[in-house]
């Protein structure tokens, strides 16, 4: 059986996050950049419970082996 590399299972996720968290939360990446200015955001409380949402709802259709 073929498996996919870890790095593909550990790209997946990670992937997922940042998408999310470029269309719900606005921001570029969740990679930090060591700057204040870039790195650290005001948000909302319901756009960060949209994001949770989002990510949830991701990890269930990724349980039930739906395509995201």
């Amino acid at each position: 059986m073929n498996k996919p590399p870890l790095t593909a299972l550990a790209t997946a996720p990670a992937d997922l996050l940042e998408r999310i968290a470029r269309e719900q939360l606005g921001l570029e990446t969740l990679i930090a950049r060591r700057s204040d200015s870039l790195d650290f955001h005001d948000l909302a409380v319901w756009s960060i419970e949209k994001a949770l949402q989002a990510a949830y709802a991701a990890g269930r259709h990724a349980a039930a082996g739906d395509a995201v």
